[in-house]
C-alpha cells in the first residue's frame, strides 16, 4: 500500500495521508473531506480508518523501522 516502514504507516494513521488505490476500498480523499466539514468526525473517522489498515495489513512486517526517505545533504 506504499508505505516505506512502520513509522510511515503509523503517521499515515494519524495524519490520513493516504493515496487512494484501487485494491483499497476506502476512498480516503473522500474521508478528509468529510473531516474538513465537520471536524467533530475526525476521532471516529480516523478509527475506522486505523482499524481497516491494521486489518489489511495484519501480516506485513516492514523492512524498515523508520521512515526510509531520502534526506538531502547540504555542503558548505
Amino acid at each position: 500500500m506504499g508505505f516505506c516502514s512502520e513509522e510511515c504507516f503509523e503517521k499515515a494513521k494519524d495524519d490520513l495521508m493516504i493515496k487512494d488505490l484501487e485494491r483499497d476500498e476506502l476512498d480516503y480523499q473522500s474521508i478528509r473531506d468529510a473531516i474538513k466539514k465537520d471536524p467533530s468526525q475526525k476521532e471516529i473517522l480516523q478509527k475506522k480508518v486505523s482499524d481497516h489498515l491494521s486489518q489489511k495489513l495484519e501480516n506485513i512486517v516492514f523492512n524498515h523501522k523508520e521512515s526510509q526517505k531520502e534526506t538531502v545533504i547540504f555542503h558548505d
